[in-house]
């Protein structure tokens, strides 16, 4: 296979790839050239910079607030607690153990820190439970616009302190 070769934009003539200098905009230059060098080095700074206002962004929480007004993340409807559904929760502890064990091995699961290390980022994150709802309840008090939206769908969402201080059940046999 023959060596590459291309146009110089400065002389026009045929040169091998490897003589000559990116000089911007998909041009190429000799590098015996004057000025060219100087010419290069803005090219790539430019491509640098460019990849680096990408590398610059912020990691996006798990939990995104969009303010005091209504909101579509989903929260606890004892407390108002912002939390990740049971499904994504889980689905995140999943894939932060597999993270875990491939770095550290399989996490002991009778060691309570280590199992905390092993969730990573959902320290802190409560899991909330989705639990069947009938209209007349005694065991929890909801929020008017939560026991509106309760009633509508026919189940809530509820974080697992609540549903252990109100002894609800999060295994779906008994509804609330």
């Amino acid at each position: 296979m023959p060596a590459p070769t291309v146009i110089c934009d400065i002389c026009n003539q045929n040169v091998l790839k490897s003589r000559t200098s990116h000089i911007g905009n998909g041009k190429r230059a000799c590098k015996i050239h004057e000025a060219v060098a100087d010419m290069a080095t803005k090219a790539a700074e430019s491509v640098k910079s460019i990849h680096e206002v990408g590398r610059h962004h912020k990691k996006r929480p798990l939990i995104e607030s969009t303010g005091p007004e209504f909101s579509l993340v989903p929260h606890c409807a004892v407390c108002n607690m912002l939390g990740l559904r049971q499904d994504d929760w889980l689905s995140r502890l999943l894939i932060n153990q597999a993270k875990y064990e491939l770095v550290y091995g399989a996490p002991n699961p009778f060691d309570a820190e280590e199992m905390q290390k092993a969730a990573g980022d959902l320290r802190g994150v409560p899991c909330l439970w989705f639990v069947a709802w009938k209209g007349n309840n005694t065991k929890i008090r909801l929020s008017h616009d939560a026991y509106q939206v309760a009633t509508l769908l026919g189940f809530t969402l509820i974080c697992s302190s609540c549903c252990i201080k109100h002894g609800v059940s999060r295994q779906g046999d008994d509804s609330i």
